[in-house]
């Protein structure tokens, strides 16, 4: 592999690198990093037990939701997560696999889709900006969060899971009070991955059950919170019936 791995399981991509065997069951765990603290072990027991479900994580590293999804991932499926670092050395190491992508033609790729189906407004502006190299950075990261490193539709993520104030779910939804997650949200609308947002009561609850029912059977690491525990940061937007 041509790849240069560290001790902290991180994968530069650089021209004519070997892209690494990745993982075919994926999931997105990405959100606001004003994300409440009680989700914290919400998030991490969702990583945990869809882990054990055979699902491997894709998530960013920013504090809040995506570092929460992180701690979650069990020791066996750590080698096989994704998690795209906008620049070297972003966030705190979990010992998950992550990559900082260098490769010209793979981020204009991305940056093409984005710009393509309008993902971000302004962004010929935002890249054409002097200084502003580390957000183009951190919202192209969002497209391999969602799609793969090899940005192919049998590559997407089975689904995304997050936590935004407004609990958004669809392209449409999104608004500024969405934040940096808007353009894994749109990224995911567009291309048919399903958005559970957990600011959203229904999702949570769901989500919750699933964690309970492996509960009965097998241990879980992290103390859960309950639903009435996460009842005060659910969104009181009336979502359109589809």
């Amino acid at each position: 592999m041509s790849s240069g791995q560290n001790k902290l399981n991180n994968f530069i991509i650089q021209k004519n690198s070997n892209i690494p065997l990745l993982h075919g069951k994926m999931f997105t765990g990405v959100g606001s990093q004003k994300t409440p603290p009680v989700y914290r072990e919400f998030m991490a027991a969702i990583s945990y037990v869809l882990g054990v479900k055979g699902y491997g994580l894709r998530s960013g590293r920013a504090r809040g939701a995506d570092n929460f999804f992180e701690i979650g991932v069990p020791a066996q499926m750590r080698d096989l997560a994704e998690i795209y670092l906008p620049k070297k050395g972003f966030g705190v190491a979990t010992g998950c696999r992550s990559f900082e992508i260098e490769d010209a033609n793979v981020l204009m790729e991305a940056m093409y889709i984005i710009d393509k189906n309008n993902i971000h407004e302004a962004w010929q502006h935002l890249i054409n900006k002097r200084g502003d190299s580390f957000a183009v950075a951190a919202h192209t990261r969002n497209v391999f969060q969602c799609l793969g490193i090899v940005l192919r539709a049998q590559s997407l993520s089975k689904f995304l899971i997050c936590w935004t104030p407004c609990g958004s779910k669809t392209f449409e939804e999104t608004t500024e009070f969405t934040g940096g997650t808007r353009t894994a949200i749109r990224l995911a609308d567009v291309s048919g991955i399903p958005v559970f947002n957990l600011a959203v009561r229904e999702d949570a609850v769901r989500l919750h059950k699933m964690i309970l029912e492996f509960k009965k059977h097998n241990p879980i690491p992290f103390e859960v919170p309950t639903i009435r525990d996460l009842e005060p940061y659910f969104t009181k937007r009336k979502r359109a019936l589809k």
